[in-house]
């Protein structure tokens, strides 16, 4: 028991003497830390004031230099253009390019400068800016006629004028009305004794931006003067003021490959007086203009109607036709002076071509329309509303009568003859009367193909020519035979079967025999007539 607690004792006095060590750790610990910032915060107090307490500096080392005589000067290099912006519709018809100049200078005191041109596409319809075709002048010197978004100028030193025209092909039909395309004829000057722009310490650029849209819609034709029945044309065009489909009316045209919608659109005059594009003024109750089609707008429409102010007079004025934005799309101006009076209205149809006379003032019935249509120039041709437009029925091409070339034997028209027995039975004289026929035939049938055939049968005269001379030396060789005092009569002497000839034709009947009889009989009437004789015979002439 006493072992144990003594132990016990011994335990609690080891225990208490641990705790008395922690204590004292613990302290000396916060007392060395307390200690530390306190000698932290008078480090900072005092380095704050001395720095504070300090009021200049001064070097150790210092020098002072001068420059005289020196001067600086400052150069500038710049120049201007003029047009800087160019907006506005471009179509496809006829006199619808832009074209615009401008003029490059160099300004007052500025370097001398040397500067290239070129297109900068800025944003828009591809398939439009793709289409756009340029041509470009310098003082009257082409530089460019292509596409607009491949031109680039050479570099020159050459300031002065620039003409620049630009134009929507006819071909363009796959660009949409309204579409836009954003352009700049980008102009960067620098120095002459530099080699590029990049390179320069002077540099300028200028730019002229181009803004266009397509024009797919267009004024195609339009009636002023609307006066009644014309037999001629089979058609009643009533009066101004009357109700479709009679009185005034425009025409328009859709000159791309899509259809498009015409709602908002409106039409005016030159005082402002408008209609609107709407379906119950229209010629198919609808406002939609079908692709490569028409879409007549009549002053009077139905009662739905919103506007009946718009009317055209009949000693000129402006038709104008504005899209739902109030942008003038395309217009036309027709004065007093026509350059046709007798004109068939077409409307929705294709324009008439018929025209006649010159007169003053708009003629009744009188259209004014382009040719062809969509794409043409303004002419005053026949009204074709809704139609084709055309100048005139008697200028449409009518088919040609082909010339049919009868067959011709040996180059010559063979004529109608009465058959004839072909046993000829001729007397001396009969022979030599048929050699005088035969050549007088010949030369007739030569004159007679000659002026026929003139140019082509040459050949073929010569072919005639060459049998003709060999049927007279065979009558010739039998006539001499029949007459020698050698020879029976009534022998039989073969005819060469070449063509006969008779008057002005030459007959080609089968090979026969030429039977002459040999006999001392009066002449036959109309008929020379030799006796014969042992004497010796005079050839015929032309042997």
């Amino acid at each position: 028991m006493r072992y144990v607690d003594s132990a016990m004792k011994t335990s609690r006095s080891a225990a208490r003497k641990t705790k008395k060590r922690r204590g004292r750790s613990e302290t000396f610990c916060f007392k060395k830390s307390l200690t530390s910032l306190v000698v932290f915060g008078l480090l900072v107090s005092l380095n704050w004031f001395g720095l504070a307490a300090i009021g200049e500096t001064f070097g150790s080392f210092n020098d002072t230099e001068n420059s005289s005589e020196n001067s600086f000067q400052a150069s500038t290099l710049d120049f201007s253009v003029t047009n800087r912006h160019i907006e506005n519709f471009i179509g496809m018809e006829a006199l619808s390019e832009i074209e615009f100049a401008s003029v490059v200078t160099k300004t007052t005191g500025s370097l001398n400068i040397q500067y290239e041109v070129n297109a900068e596409k800025i944003g828009g319809d591809d398939v439009f800016c793709d289409a756009l075709k340029m041509e470009a002048e310098h003082n009257g010197v082409e530089k460019h006629d292509g596409s607009l978004l491949s031109f680039s100028a050479p570099i020159t030193t050459e300031l002065g004028t620039w003409e620049f025209e630009i134009d929507l092909p006819a071909s363009a039909t796959n660009v949409p009305h309204g579409a836009e395309c954003n352009v700049d004829l980008v102009f960067k000057g620098w120095r002459t004794d530099v080699v590029s722009f990049e390179e320069s310490g002077f540099t300028d650029e200028e730019r002229i931006e181009l803004r266009l849209t397509s024009r797919m819609i267009v004024l195609n034709e339009f009636l002023p003067n609307p006066s009644g029945l014309v037999p001629d044309y089979g058609f009643d065009f009533g009066e101004d003021e009357n109700s479709q489909p009679k009185g005034e009316w425009v025409e328009i045209y859709n000159n791309s490959k899509f259809d498009y919608d015409l709602s908002g659109y409106y039409l005016t005059d030159a005082d402002g007086k408008k209609i609107d594009v709407e379906g119950c003024r229209t010629n198919t109750g609808d406002t939609i203009i079908p692709s490569k089609g028409f879409l007549v707008a009549y002053r009077k429409g139905g009662e739905d109607c919103t506007s009946h102010n718009f009317s055209l007079n009949n000693t000129g004025d402006t038709v104008k036709l504005f899209d739902n934005t109030d942008r003038l799309v395309d217009s036309y101006t027709y004065t007093t002076t026509s350059d046709y009076c007798d004109i068939e209205p077409t409307p929705g149809d294709e324009n008439s071509i018929d025209t006649s006379g010159s007169c003053a003032g708009v003629p009744p019935n009188k259209s004014y329309a382009r040719i062809p249509d969509g794409i043409g120039d303004w002419v005053d041709p026949i009204p074709t509303p809704g139609m084709a437009n055309k100048l005139n029925e008697e200028l449409v091409e009518e088919p040609v009568e082909e010339l049919v070339e009868e067959p011709i034997s040996d180059g010559i028209e063979e004529p109608v003859i009465e058959e004839e027995p072909t046993d000829i039975e001729a007397t001396t004289t009969e022979a030599t009367t048929s050699d005088e026929l035969i050549i007088e035939s010949a030369t007739n049938a030569t004159e007679s193909t000659t002026e026929e055939q003139q140019g082509g049968l040459t050949e073929v005269i010569n072919d005639v020519i060459d049998e003709v001379d060999n049927i007279i030396d065979g009558i010739v060789d039998g006539i001499v035979g029949e007459i020698m005092p050698d020879e029976p009569a009534g022998e039989t002497v073969e005819v060469p079967a070449d063509d006969m000839i008779v008057g002005d034709a030459i007959i080609e009947p089968a090979p026969m025999e030429e039977t002459v009889v040999i006999e001392q009989a009066p002449a036959i009437e109309e008929q020379a007539v030799i006796a014969p004789s042992n004497d010796s015979v005079e050839p015929p002439a032309g042997e």
